[in-house]
């Protein structure tokens, strides 16, 4: 599966030369995301169960841009997933994304393409409990629009896999000193299966708060 992914990014990539930062450059984040959870999930011995609940999680990210050519900027980011039943029946799908990416493009219009490894971590628990653990390679792409000299900006943030996607919209206000806010909504599809013991259906979507400092 990894090489189905990397292999047709590294061509797309090589396609284009890379903008890079003139400086080392620093984000780090943290917000709330207010999430719909909704869909099946069997995992190893527990046959499929149903999911429906919502909730808040806590949502953390930092990022490291450079100036080295060819050399790809890093982003890591977690946040928490879980949902429940009136059976009391509990899913636990906390996730760790590790993203590797290239800027296409660095002006007042941003591009970004990458491939993310996500930790899945978590359990189903339905009479009895079964551990989830799985990695998942994705394709991860950003775009981002800025009002000049206005602090504002609008983008989307996408990572994706066959039957996998997680998508971001927002807008947000950067001040000039670097401290930042961002609102918009996220939606998860979950569908795994392949290599895995978990198969699933499960949607996951709402609003978001975050804040943010650029150094």
């Amino acid at each position: 599966m990894i090489k189905k992914i990397v292999l047709p990014l590294a061509l797309s990539i090589a396609a284009f030369s890379p903008a890079h930062a003139d400086t080392i450059g620093f984000v780090v984040g943290t917000g709330s995301w207010s999430q719909e959870t909704t869909g099946n999930i069997s995992a190893g011995a527990i046959p499929t169960t149903t999911m429906s609940s919502g909730g808040d999680s806590s949502t953390m990210w930092a990022e490291v841009e450079h100036p080295v050519p060819m050399l790809p900027n890093v982003r890591i980011a977690q946040a928490p997933l879980s949902a429940s039943n009136t059976s009391g029946d509990s899913l636990v799908l906390d996730h760790t994304d590790t993203t590797l990416y290239y800027e296409l493009l660095d002006n007042w219009v941003t591009a970004d393409v990458g491939l993310t490894f996500r930790s899945i971590s978590g359990s189903l628990t339905a009479g009895t409990s079964a551990p989830i653990n799985v990695t998942v390679p994705m394709i991860y792409a950003k775009a981002a629009v800025e009002v000049p000299a206005s602090g504002f900006s609008a983008g989307v943030i996408m990572n994706q896999i066959s039957g996998y996607t997680d998508m971001s919209t927002y807008v947000a206000y950067e001040m000039s000193f670097g401290l930042g806010v961002q609102v918009g909504t996220r939606s998860q599809n979950i569908d795994l299966a392949e290599g895995t013991d978990v198969t699933s259906a499960i949607e996951a979507s709402g609003s978001f708060m975050n804040l943010y400092y650029h150094f």
